[in-house]
């Protein structure tokens, strides 16, 4: 396959590094899809290569809706797993091979637990955090830095498969920085986002009040 280089955005359009406009046609691959075995990633790219799939959507890859998740079966949020690090690096490496290219989510669902941030977490502020931490994520520069962390691991951790990080790979076409995730409704107009606590609410308005 012709190499048309790292992809960027033009005006409305998708472009390649050597000017080639840039279609894509994907389909998400959620959580637990990420983190199997070798043969059945191998399975699963080339069915998403057959349907004529050009991109991935990963998300929830961080989510404890799910186990495994990038953090395997440990549940603190914070501490990558070597074997899910080895997983999703190979669906990405035979992604790559099959012309396939990745949109990556960088903040999916991912929960809280006392541990997510260095000096830890209370009881009471884990149960302050919604799952994904969806609002808290806005305001609360400790988790700001805990999901940056969390991201330098994932994404410029050497692939032994490509030999690249995905930060500087040509495969990645697309960051999300969240997935699902404002301050004005949840899924829908009915719904309305609320804080879990007073003292997120307080520190959401001395930011941006």
């Amino acid at each position: 396959k012709k190499d048309h280089g790292k992809v960027k955005a033009q005006g409305d359009d998708f472009v390649f590094a050597d000017g080639t406009k840039a279609n894509f046609w994907g389909v998400n691959i959620n959580a637990y899809s990420v983190f199997q075995s070798k043969k059945k990633i191998e399975t699963l790219v080339n069915s998403i290569a057959a349907g004529g799939y050009n991109l991935i959507r990963i998300l929830d890859w961080d989510s404890s809706f799910y186990y495994p998740n990038i953090f395997g079966y440990n549940g603190n949020s914070k501490d990558v797993a070597e074997e899910q690090l080895d997983q999703f690096n190979y669906l990405w490496a035979k992604c790559k091979e099959k012309g396939i290219y990745l949109d990556f989510v960088m903040l999916g669902g991912r929960f809280a637990s006392k541990d997510v941030v260095d000096e830890k977490l209370t009881d009471e502020e884990v149960a302050d955090i919604s799952q994904g931490f969806k609002m808290e994520i806005y305001i609360d520069e400790r988790l700001q830095e805990s999901t940056k962390t969390l991201l330098k691991q994932v994404m410029g951790t050497v692939n032994p498969y490509t030999g690249t990080t995905l930060a500087d790979d040509r495969a990645l076409a697309i960051l999300e920085i969240t997935n699902e995730s404002n301050l004005l409704t949840m899924y829908d107009d009915s719904v309305n986002y609320q804080f879990r606590s007073e003292k997120y609410r307080l520190m959401a308005q001395r930011k941006y009040a």
